[in-house]
């Protein structure tokens, strides 16, 4: 099954940095006329997470304004103009975290919301993460870096501490997929 809908017009509502917002006339591969679909077009972003050589997990706490609260989360943001995202992946953890990691693993790669489309998120899990300076995003944001365990990793899921999806997701496949059995509890 390869059909696509049709696009017989689109138009550009809304542009940003951040977001892009556009508003089409599709036709449906059953053949009905959507006049009003809208499309909403996010910059593509990773979300680490990164372990200690102590087999700590490196998270950060920040006020979120979308949900107006503090969450847990692991160190994310967008893909920079021509920008690949092994790189991004590797600058969002240093400036949000202060730490570098020394072995890599792409975990996938998903768009938020594929009716709106929203971007792709890269995850990343990175092992031997280490300490080499200062969280410094340069973003309104005011990060406040924490390392847990394990035992404490899942209890913060459990609680529903961690509201972002790209973070849970993330640790919920590592800890799904990955031999944690080295891992101080």
């Amino acid at each position: 099954m390869k059909k696509k809908w049709k696009v017989l017009k689109s138009k550009k509502v809304y542009n940003s940095n951040w977001i892009k917002l556009f508003l089409q006339k599709i036709v449906t591969t059953k053949g009905v006329v959507i006049n009003d679909f809208h499309r909403i077009e996010i910059k593509s972003s990773v979300v680490v997470l990164p372990i200690t050589r102590d087999n700590q997990i490196i998270l950060i706490e920040t006020y979120k304004h979308g949900i107006g609260e503090n969450t847990f989360s692991l160190p994310a943001g967008y893909i920079n103009k021509y920008e690949k995202p092994i790189v991004a992946a590797k600058r969002e953890l240093l400036e949000e975290t202060g730490y570098k990691g020394l072995r890599w693993k792409k975990f996938g790669k998903f768009v938020s919301n594929s009716n709106y489309y929203s971007g792709e998120i890269n995850f990343y899990v990175t092992y031997d993460s280490i300490k080499i300076g200062v969280e410094d995003s340069g973003d309104l944001e005011d990060i406040k870096v924490h390392k847990i365990n394990i035992k404490k990793l899942k209890k913060l899921i459990n609680n529903n501490k961690i509201k972002s999806l790209s973070s849970a997701y993330l640790i919920q496949k590592w800890l799904n997929l990955s031999d944690i059995s080295n891992c101080k509890s």
